[in-house]
């Protein structure tokens, strides 16, 4: 660990105040408030053991995924999260073959209705011996059926073609779907990256963000979390140029979400951890070790020149207002 830890110029003392930082004193955090945006409750089998780039491959290649609910929902209460937003494990279909169905998945956010908030994320198919297909009236029924059963959002990434010049009239289906229901949509950086997640490019959402005015849109991962490579500082100015665009700051440091308010408002700027599993990660390149964990994002709220009404705003209140939960 510590060898590790030194990798990052990081000490014990450093460790500890991170994980016992000033997020423990967010109003939000101690009266239980903070809303999670972006979340999973399932992960990758064996992914907490891994300690460099090479073994979290071989985890990914594996294609295996657990259920991780338990631990999950005891870090959210660790962590003052009254609810957190997922979706479907993306890493379930091997080939044409389901490990685990919608269905299945269903039932493992069920076990806490009052904790998880589902946003639809297309399987690739309604049953598990169908080969996979993007056919956008097929999803949109799909879409339509989840959001009548109480989904309060839909995943963009695996839905949307993502390529420079993408046409919006594609999926025009699925969006108008969207509109109908007044939800928003989540856009996973992942699917805009190149040579392996690094060059997030969250631009290529731009031409649905601008079609579908009266939709919503969440750029995710805080527009990518390598931040040195640019995504993030991309995912502010795209998100600058249109009203409905968003802001989730997974694993964003304190410069990101400080210029994420200055440039959007604080009322565009949405809490999220991308977080599966709770243990520290420390093979992740450009200071992103801690990125996908509950206090890292809520410390860089914390420790950002922020009043305590933007905080609440980050941390709880524009999810509630887009997702229309109660207080």
């Amino acid at each position: 660990m510590c060898d590790s830890l030194e990798q990052y110029g990081l000490t014990r003392e450093d460790l500890v105040h991170l994980v016992e930082g000033p997020w423990r004193r967010l109003r939000a955090v101690l009266e239980r408030k903070v809303i999670d945006v972006h979340s999973h409750n399932w992960k990758p089998k064996g992914i907490e053991y891994v300690r460099t780039m090479r073994e979290r491959a071989k985890v990914y290649q594996s294609n295996e995924i657990v259920d991780n609910t338990e631990e999950f929902i005891l870090s959210m209460d660790m962590h003052g999260i009254e609810k957190a937003c997922v979706n479907y494990p993306t890493k379930s279909r091997r080939g044409t073959r389901l490990q685990i169905t919608y269905s299945d998945w269903l039932e493992s956010i069920a076990r806490y209705p009052d904790r998880f908030i589902e946003y639809v994320s297309w399987p690739g198919a309604t049953e598990p011996d169908q080969p996979p297909t993007k056919d956008p009236v097929q999803v949109a029924r799909f879409v339509r059926a989840r959001l009548q059963q109480g989904a309060r959002m839909i995943e963009g990434e695996g839905i949307f073609p993502i390529f420079p010049n993408g046409d919006p009239r594609a999926v025009a289906p699925i969006l108008e779907t969207v509109e109908e229901f007044g939800v928003p949509v989540h856009l996973n950086m992942t699917g805009t990256s190149k040579a392996y997640k690094v060059m997030r490019q969250p631009e290529l959402y731009l031409p649905y963000i601008q079609a579908y005015p009266r939709v919503n849109f969440i750029l995710g991962d805080a527009g990518g979390k390598r931040f040195p490579m640019g995504g993030g500082w991309q995912a502010i100015m795209s998100a600058s140029m249109y009203e409905n665009a968003f802001l989730e700051i997974s694993g964003a440091p304190v410069a990101i979400v400080e210029t994420a308010v200055r440039t959007l408002g604080a009322d565009r700027v949405l809490y999220a951890s991308d977080q599966s599993f709770a243990a520290i990660r420390y093979f992740e390149p450009c200071g992103g070790w801690d990125a996908y964990l509950h206090w890292s994002t809520l410390n860089a709220v914390a420790l950002a020149d922020l009043s305590e009404a933007q905080q609440d705003v980050i941390l709880h209140k524009n999810t509630r207002r887009l997702l229309k939960i109660p207080e």
